[in-house]
């Protein structure tokens, strides 16, 4: 009698989340007293921020479907992984979260397991460590999947290793800076700036060199520009010259004609 109010409580305070952006697997885990599974949920952010870089400590993940024939084995599963949870918890285990996250609670939740997390199948367990765990490309190098037995015991001794590996390679590192090996993130992170800013300048003189080409170039068309409009004037000018020259000669009249009968000779007309 009072299950169905609870589901019709959770159904409509989880479509207001959606609509809100809240994590609505949380908002029915806290209805339902958590009751899919007693680990607790990575929210979206935590899980972006652990699949981009290791964030301070290692995470374990449930990836999961509540949903159809993966539903119905993840019922049988999870509580395997509850155990290793509450195991870390009672052993107060440093630098490691335990939690489950549901693949299809959202789109959100759909794009991060298929396109980031790169979930195959349901349930996938993934340990996203210090460093290098596998031989994946990326940031799923940091990643490694569980491929042993469905014993809860299988499943600690496995969170256990790769922590231990995880914890080892944190500690090497550390060896290394302090040794003077390897850089530690502040110095890489003082390189990276001085590399940026060589580039900057590079490019801001590489912007340079291409604007004084191209007013250098500009300044020639101009000057040929010039030279061009001068030798058009010059020659507009002999042409005038040479058309008021013709005009003079037309003025300046010819020699005489002579006139019939007459003897240029004797300058007498002839007798009769």
């Amino acid at each position: 009698g009072g299950m169905a109010p609870r589901i019709a409580a959770a159904f409509a305070v989880a479509l207001a989340a959606a609509a809100r952006g809240v994590e609505a697997s949380s908002i029915v885990d806290q209805l339902f007293g958590n009751t899919f599974g007693a680990t607790p949920t990575i929210s979206v952010a935590n899980l972006s921020a652990a699949l981009e870089a290791w964030p301070g400590y290692d995470v374990a993940v449930f990836y999961y479907s509540p949903y159809g024939e993966a539903g119905k084995f993840t019922s049988q599963v999870l509580p395997l992984w509850d155990q290793v949870a509450r195991w870390h918890k009672a052993k107060k285990t440093k630098r490691l979260v335990v939690a489950k996250f549901s693949c299809e609670s959202s789109r959100a939740h759909q794009q991060l397991c298929f396109d980031v997390a790169m979930v195959q199948q349901y349930p996938t367990i993934a340990f996203y460590g210090y460093s290098r765990l596998s031989f994946r490309r990326g940031r799923l190098a940091r990643a490694t999947v569980y491929r042993g037995l469905a014993l809860a015991e299988a499943l600690r001794d496995w969170t256990v290793a790769m922590r231990w590996i995880s914890w080892t390679q944190r500690f090497g590192d550390r060896l290394l800076q302090l040794l003077w090996f390897k850089p530690t993130p502040e110095q890489l992170e003082l390189a990276d700036l001085r590399a940026r800013e060589a580039r900057r300048q590079l490019d801001l003189e590489r912007r340079l060199e291409l604007a004084s080409a191209k007013l250098a170039e500009r300044t020639r068309s101009a000057a040929s520009s010039d030279a061009l409009h001068r030798s058009w004037d010059s020659l507009l000018a002999d042409l005038a010259l040479e058309a008021d020259q013709d005009t003079d000669l037309a003025d300046v009249p010819g020699p005489a004609k002579p006139q019939p009968g007459f003897d240029r000779e004797k300058k007498s007309p002839p007798s009769a």
